[in-house]
């Protein structure tokens, strides 16, 4: 018995000694950047991988109407299998997602880093050849283990008149246990604000008047507007940097605690 409580310590240490150093990495290469750079930072870091998606999903996406404190994602750097339909990105990956930096957005972002730690996939399942539906969205650990979401998470093209079959605009639906339709509050629409070439859109600009505004000092100087009443999203957002090896130096952990909001 001693012999196994002694195997069961050893592997709990060393779970709790990656998670440490996974957390302390991600706090190090952290970067803060304004809307605008962590858009353009996004897009060269994804662009172009993998080589045979369709250029509907490339480019930089706005959670437009989500009121958690999330701005930017992309749906390139991951993979796409036309023959099963499916659509493979990591969640909440190095590079390809982006946080408030109000305090709210900070406790956010520290959770979905857990996804990050376990190495979490999201599996996109089209319905059609067009790739205009997803039936259901699945989330995997370690890219192998099942995570069961108690909700089902879908998404549909919804191309405004005049940029159809572009893939600029998609809702994002969110249906709870026993609903018949999705939740108007937690669905969302994605809206494309840089395209496949890396050119700001027209949405680009909406998305700015959106963002709340400080200065170095941290005075507010706009307020921006709330997502559904709910939640105004700062210009400066959390983005994750990519895996480094462990090193002192950089650390974002000072801002972590000492930040406006």
């Amino acid at each position: 018995m001693s012999v196994l409580y002694n195997i069961g310590v050893a592997i709990l240490v060393v779970l709790v000694v990656i998670a440490v150093v996974f957390f302390y990495r991600s706090f190090r290469d952290a970067e803060w950047l304004t809307a605008s750079e962590a858009a353009r930072k996004i897009y060269e870091a994804n662009h172009g991988v993998p080589e045979n998606l369709p250029d509907k999903f490339r480019g930089i996406f706005w959670m437009s109407t989500n009121a958690a404190p999330e701005l930017l994602c992309t749906l390139e750097g991951g993979e796409f299998d036309p023959e099963k339909k499916m659509l493979k990105v990591d969640a909440s990956g190095d590079l390809t997602w982006t946080y408030d930096t109000s305090r709210v957005g900070q406790v956010y972002w520290f959770f979905c880093l857990m996804a990050s730690l376990c190495r979490s996939k999201f599996y996109f399942y089209f319905t059609d050849d067009t790739f205009t539906n997803v039936s259901h969205m699945h989330l995997y650990a370690f890219d192998l283990i099942y995570v069961p979401l108690m909700q089902t998470w879908a998404m549909e093209q919804a191309d405004v008149p005049g940029e159809e079959g572009q893939g600029n605009t998609w809702l994002r639906h969110i249906i709870f246990p026993f609903a018949k339709a999705p939740n108007e509050t937690a669905s969302y629409k994605l809206v494309k604000v840089l395209d496949k070439n890396g050119k700001q859109l027209p949405a680009f600009d909406e998305m700015m008047v959106t963002l709340r505004k400080y200065d170095d000092q941290g005075v507010q100087l706009e307020p921006g507007i709330p997502v559904k009443g709910i939640n105004t999203k700062h210009n400066i957002q959390i983005l994750n940097g990519r895996a480094k090896p462990v090193l002192p130096g950089g650390s974002q952990f000072e801002k972590l605690v000492n930040t406006y909001s």
